[in-house]
């Protein structure tokens, strides 16, 4: 495997200055590894995984697949209301309107738009999809099992895989 990181540890310093999550990436070598083989791998089984692919207006399918596991806390919601499941950062809103914990929890969360990177670099996937529905669609409930997917490691494929972890300042 070869690496390829493409942030110093000063230009993480001066992102941590201005933002509270940073998004660290490096090439990995994916020959022979399809998104899928890679997601079998990297999900191992637990819960609160994803498997996202992206198509680019009609051209091509998987012009980026996304791989979200190993999320520390989820937003979810119970009773009309939003609540956290596992280890919540200081300052998430919780107990309120669902969409107004939906709209401040990705504005706490948000990482700088870098160059050469996919607009996703983690975030409310599953809260969108299964979640929100949930809101808006009474009836569904019914169907809609518990999904939880704050997601806090990605990895990108397109001609090779960039692996992502979002950073918190102060954190290994």
């Amino acid at each position: 495997m070869t690496r390829d990181d493409d942030l110093t540890r000063a230009e993480f310093r001066a992102l941590a200055a201005e933002h509270r999550v940073i998004q660290v990436t490096c090439k990995v070598q994916a020959d022979g590894k399809t998104p899928l083989s890679a997601y079998r791998k990297l999900a191992a089984n637990r819960p609160s995984t994803f498997l996202l692919v992206s198509a680019e207006n009609g051209r091509s399918w998987s012009r980026w697949s996304f791989i979200g596991a190993g999320s520390p806390a989820a937003l979810t919601v119970r009773d009309g209301r939003a609540v956290w499941l596992g280890e919540v950062r200081e300052g998430a809103p919780s107990g309120g309107d669902p969409l107004q914990a939906l709209t401040s929890t990705l504005q706490l969360l948000a990482t700088p738009a870098r160059p050469g990177l996919p607009p996703l670099s983690g975030g409310m996937v599953g809260f969108f999809a299964y979640d929100l529905v949930r809101v808006s669609c009474r009836r569904m409930a019914v169907y809609l099992s518990r999904v939880r997917m704050l997601c806090s490691r990605a990895s990108k494929y397109r001609r090779g895989c960039r692996c992502r972890d979002l950073r918190w300042p102060g954190e290994r």
